[in-house]
């Protein structure tokens, strides 16, 4: 027993990183500062207060300049060895200020917001970080890519992602062209919520020619009644986190009429590969879609 409640606080820790940013984050749209993209070639230090945004960093082939960075940056393999300054909620100030950065990358309006004023008041560089979307994504990368003068490379990489994007989507458009599959996406458990339209995790499953059933919340991580759930009858369930929860398919299992159950179409998608928004995130949006037109194996 001892053994699953650790699991458990593992898992809800590492998956609450995303879900509690959807929930505290005020989105703005807009970044607050360019690099001048002509400066002489330099050497940066770095720190990055998400893990979306240490992997942009490695995406552009500047990982090597991330000095510090938070929990559950792990990919890629060389994150793992960044020094950690906090969470998704709190951090030090005193190790960032002692990793000396030229400037620092956070979340616009996150729980670690009076930090990061701070941080600010002391004078330091505090650039933002929070794609949305998307196209979103692909200019990250291209913004990120003229902080540390790597424009070229940067810009090869949103394209590709585009690119793959754009396929995926012709793909499974014409797949669900005639009745669009209905999805739940399972949030959290206990309670249980699900997310609106305003996140890419809606994206991707527009992207795979599902429909979201919750997409018109105004909420965007709205808690929703298994009442609810039953009467809308989603044919796919699809829940995320570190592994499979038995938990989870132990939950829907008590509810037999509805679709996605009676038919063996709950499923699960890594965590790592769905709620970050980054190129990667094409191989959560794959998964997906074979799980939404029903090519899991």
């Amino acid at each position: 027993m001892c053994k699953q409640k650790q699991y458990i606080k593992k898992a809800v820790s590492r998956y609450a990183f995303y879900v509690l940013l959807l929930m505290c984050v005020n989105v703005n749209g807009a970044f607050a500062q360019d690099l001048a993209i002509n400066e002489p070639q330099k050497t940066y230090r770095i720190v990055t207060l998400a893990p979306h945004i240490t992997e942009l960093f490695f995406e552009v082939g500047a990982g090597g300049y991330v000095v510090g960075t938070v929990d559950y940056a792990n990919y890629p393999e060389a994150a793992k060895k960044i020094e950690r300054v906090g969470a998704y909620n709190s951090v030090s100030i005193e190790r960032i200020i002692a990793l000396q950065p030229d400037f620092i990358v956070a979340i616009p309006g996150s729980a670690m917001g009076p930090q990061i004023e701070k941080l600010q008041k002391l004078g330091l560089d505090v650039r933002f970080s929070d794609p949305q979307n998307a196209m979103d994504v692909a200019e990250q990368l291209v913004r990120i890519g003229g902080w540390v003068q790597k424009q070229e490379f940067a810009q090869a990489r949103a394209d590709k992602f585009l690119a793959d994007w754009q396929a995926l989507k012709v793909k499974y458009q014409v797949k669900g062209m005639q009745t669009k599959p209905t999805v739940f996406f399972q949030a959290w458990l206990k309670p249980l919520m699900t997310l609106n339209k305003d996140n890419l995790i809606n994206e991707v499953i527009e992207l795979c020619g599902g429909l979201n059933l919750y997409a018109d919340l105004p909420m965007p991580v709205p808690h929703v009644s298994i009442e609810s759930v039953i009467t809308r009858a989603p044919d796919v369930i699809v829940y995320s986190g570190p592994e499979p929860s038995i938990e989870s398919q132990q939950y829907w299992q008590l509810w037999p009429s509805i679709p996605a159950v009676v038919n063996k179409r709950v499923y699960w998608v890594h965590a790592d590969d769905l709620a970050r928004p980054v190129p990667n995130i094409l191989k959560g949006a794959k998964t997906m879609c074979a799980h939404i037109h029903g090519e899991s194996q």
